[in-house]
């Protein structure tokens, strides 16, 4: 017994001197010894992959099958996502000719435009929009859809369809009778603000953001004018109430705004800001036009004044002007973490890693932080394929880089913290999205770098969650 346990020593003695002697990667990249030669991009044009519960009705229930979905570099997970809803063979007779156009995921609310043609009963209509938005919900966290047919609100006798609200664990039957239960009333003179889309405006950005307003009523009417006129007067109430109470104010009424005509399905609109309230004008008449837009049904084109500016589009050349918050992770002074920086960008471009790798730069945030800023326009995303953000990190930048951020600056405690926080911003940033796993980064001839300074960037670097501060 004694000479077994004897044995048993001296065997795990040695293989404790064995496993000291093998070289192996730590969470950072880095190595002793002979590092490996860089691996191979991934394919140009090959798919980027994520799960993600699609639905479907089957015996009087809203099921849900995980399915894997795969997307390309010039799609968007959210388009893919939805295109796969659609395009089930088990729900061919509501969606077998509807196609995504537009999708837009600002907060917990979706604005989708499809292309098409729609259901034409009215069961099959909210039957399909209660998929989309279990499935966005299952996704994104989506609570409310603003569903378009060819940028237009479909209308159900008359009534517009308005803004669709998430309801847990509710069937098919359950579904339709809640969101029928105003629009098909008989008396059509209140129409629910819980079903209200009203837009507001960012701070320090010239895009806007969509919000639910459940407290308020507004008039319906026949004439689509003074529908309209109602509408836009609801709107300038909670808007206001919005501003005094976000910014401690005491407006009476921030902006006034009269639909002077609605020929053709064309509404002319001239607004005026009243009192001390002051605004963008573009961005004002912006979220009026979206407002109308996504409130009223067959609005063909929107013509708004506001003092010296004018504003005249279609519907759908709105939609590039919503916006919704994203967290960036930046270095910040004196310290070994990364914080996170709410920002925001367009709602069309939150999937999309070369546009958030640009607002990286472009956000006002940026420059309270220790983010290289001399590096603008120095690291692009070439393109993302097999879940990898494959970025171009301009030669003579990743030089400069090295010699004035991360040997020299004086504000962190070593260069190796300097290195690793920027890093972990790129990545920790860019693999929030659910087609980016991992980051890769190659000079000109795209070719993976080896090292910046400590960390091995010959294959892809997977995000560093332990750095972020939250």
């Amino acid at each position: 017994m004694k000479k077994s346990i004897s044995v048993l020593l001296i065997l795990i003695f040695v293989l404790h001197l064995l496993s000291s002697c093998v070289t192996a990667p730590d969470f950072n990249n880095s190595f002793v010894g002979n590092e490996p030669e860089p691996v191979s991009l991934p394919r140009k044009g090959s798919a980027c992959s994520f799960s993600a519960n699609v639905y479907s009705v089957s015996e009087n229930a809203f099921r849900s099958n995980r399915i894997m979905i795969e997307t390309y570099n010039n799609i968007s997970p959210i388009n893919a996502l939805i295109s796969t809803l659609l395009s089930q063979k088990s729900i061919s007779y509501l969606a077998n000719k509807l196609s995504v156009e537009t999708v837009l995921i600002s907060s917990d609310i979706c604005i989708l435009n499809l292309t098409g043609k729609a259901p034409s009963d009215e069961s099959d209509y909210l039957t399909l929009e209660a998929l989309i938005i279990n499935t966005l919900h299952d996704f994104c966290s989506c609570n409310a859809l603003c569903m378009l047919i060819n940028g237009q609100m479909p209308t159900l006798k008359g009534m517009p369809y308005g803004t669709a609200t998430y309801l847990a664990h509710a069937t098919p039957e359950e579904y339709i009778s809640q969101r029928t239960e105003v629009l098909s009333s008989k008396d059509k003179s209140s129409f629910s603000g819980s079903e209200a889309l009203f837009f507001l405006l960012y701070d320090n950005s010239d895009l806007v953001y969509p919000r639910m307003v459940s407290e308020r009523i507004f008039k319906f009417s026949d004439n689509r004018l003074q529908h309209a006129q109602n509408l836009i007067s609801v709107y300038s109430d909670a808007y206001t109430k919005y501003i005094n109470r976000t910014q401690q104010a005491d407006y009476d009424k921030c902006f006034s705004a009269d639909i002077v005509s609605s020929d053709n399905n064309s509404y002319n609109i001239n607004v005026e800001l009243t009192g001390e309230y002051y605004a963008e004008n573009d961005q004002l008449i912006k979220a009026i036009g979206l407002t109308l837009i996504c409130n009223m049904n067959d609005v063909k084109n929107v013509k708004i004044s506001l003092g010296n500016s004018r504003l005249s589009v279609k519907p759908d050349e709105l939609f590039d002007y919503v916006g919704t918050p994203f967290d960036f992770y930046y270095p910040l002074r004196n310290v070994s973490t990364l914080e996170k920086k709410e920002i925001y960008i367009p709602a069309s471009d939150i999937f999309t890693p070369s546009v958030v790798l640009e607002y990286i730069f472009l956000s006002s945030s940026t420059k309270s932080t220790l983010f290289p800023q001399f590096l603008e326009g120095k690291l692009k995303t070439e393109y993302w394929a097999e879940n990898t953000a494959v970025i171009v990190f301009d030669d003579a930048a990743f030089e400069e880089l090295k010699e004035k951020y991360i040997k020299s600056s004086p504000f962190y405690d070593s260069p190796e913290t300097r290195e690793r926080l920027f890093i972990y911003s790129v990545v920790n940033t860019l693999t929030q999205l659910p087609n980016i796993d991992c980051v890769l980064f190659t000079n000109n001839e795209r070719v993976p770098y080896k090292k910046l300074l400590n960390i091995y960037l010959g294959s892809p670097l997977y995000a560093n969650p332990g750095l972020n501060a939250d």
